[in-house]
This record gives structure tokens, C-alpha cells and sequence, in this order.
């Protein structure tokens, strides 16, 4: 049997919502196929991993990272309401051509290269809005940026570029009775 997407109260299950966020991000098309070859989730403890990933890979990914989430509270009488908010960070490469221009802003004589640019784009239009199979739960970008990768590391990855977004997945609400008795 799968898992429920919401418990009793009205709280999305945080693995359904991540599944539902990886769906939707290898739903994404560039040139009419799929934008990213990989997408894959990381924990923030194994960032250093998921840069690794990014860019060993030869071809386009996507690492999703949970990074944190927020409960806003307020007890209404015999009822405590509670909303939830996740911010999720992407990181965003495209295939490791040895050519940093391309890698940023796709173009090559090809074709083949979407570059870094391009695909944030199609991210942000193929998913922003209601995320799909779970009702309620909406996608709102926070932020973006290059990623800057320095020195030695920056050497060893030459033609590699990478853009990170942070998003929030907002929605999940709940009222949980908490009874007539006094709270201490």
C-alpha cells in the first residue's frame, strides 16, 4: 500500500512532497527532451558529495537538498493551527564540456549544450505553481545564483558551471484540537 501524502490533520508527508519535487523536476524538457540526464536528493550534511556529483557527471543533472523546514503556530480557542513551509535548494549543471561560456550559456556549435542559464529557466517554468500530486503544495522561487567555486577546485573543474535555487514548498496546514484543559 503507498504511503499516505497528508497525515489525519492535514500535514503533507515530507517524502511524498520531495518525491512529487523530483517528478516534476524530471518532467522538465529543453529542445522538446528531458532537460537533466540525473535527479537526485542529497542531505546538506553530504553537500561536499553532492558537488562531487554535479560535477563528475558528464551529463546534466539536478541534486535537490532538503535544507530546512518552518512551523508557523497559533493556538484559536480549543484548536492549535499550524502551517508548514520547506525550503529546498537545487544545484544545476549541465554536461561538462571544458568550455566554461558554454557550460554557463549553452550555444555550442552543436547545439547540445543548454547551459546552466537555460536550464534554471526551464526549472523555474516547468515547476513553479501547484506541485502535482500534492494537493495545496505550492512552489515559490526564493533565490538564485551562480555557484562560485574557488582556486584549486575551480582548476580541477575547469569548463564546469553550476546554478543554484533555492526554493520554498509552501503549504501543508493543520488543526489539531487540543481540548479545554489549561496548557502550563
Amino acid at each position: 500500500m503507498p504511503a499516505p501524502t497528508t497525515n489525519l490533520y492535514g500535514l503533507h508527508d515530507t517524502v511524498a512532497v520531495l518525491n512529487a519535487l523530483q517528478a516534476a523536476l524530471q518532467a522538465v524538457q529543453w529542445n522538446n527532451a528531458p532537460a537533466f540526464d540525473k535527479v537526485d536528493f542529497f542531505d546538506m550534511s553530504d553537500l561536499l558529495k553532492a558537488l562531487q556529483e554535479v560535477f563528475n557527471f558528464a551529463n546534466r543533472v539536478c541534486v535537490i537538498i532538503h535544507d530546512r523546514e518552518h512551523f508557523e503556530s497559533e493556538k484559536k480557542g480549543n484548536e492549535l493551527h499550524v502551517r508548514q513551509t520547506r525550503t529546498v535548494g537545487l544545484i544545476i549543471a549541465d554536461r561538462n564540456i571544458g568550455n566554461r561560456k558554454f557550460a554557463l550559456m549553452g550555444g555550442d556549435p552543436q547545439n547540445k549544450t543548454a547551459g546552466a542559464l537555460s536550464l534554471k529557466d526551464a526549472v523555474l517554468n516547468g515547476i513553479i505553481g501547484l506541485l502535482p500530486g500534492q494537493p495545496g503544495i505550492l512552489v515559490k522561487p526564493d533565490t538564485g545564483e551562480q555557484m562560485l567555486i574557488q582556486a584549486k577546485v575551480r582548476d580541477e573543474l575547469q569548463g564546469r558551471v553550476a546554478f543554484t535555487l533555492q526554493f520554498t514548498l509552501e503549504g501543508g496546514n493543520a488543526i489539531f484540537p487540543i481540548g479545554r484543559q489549561p496548557i502550563v
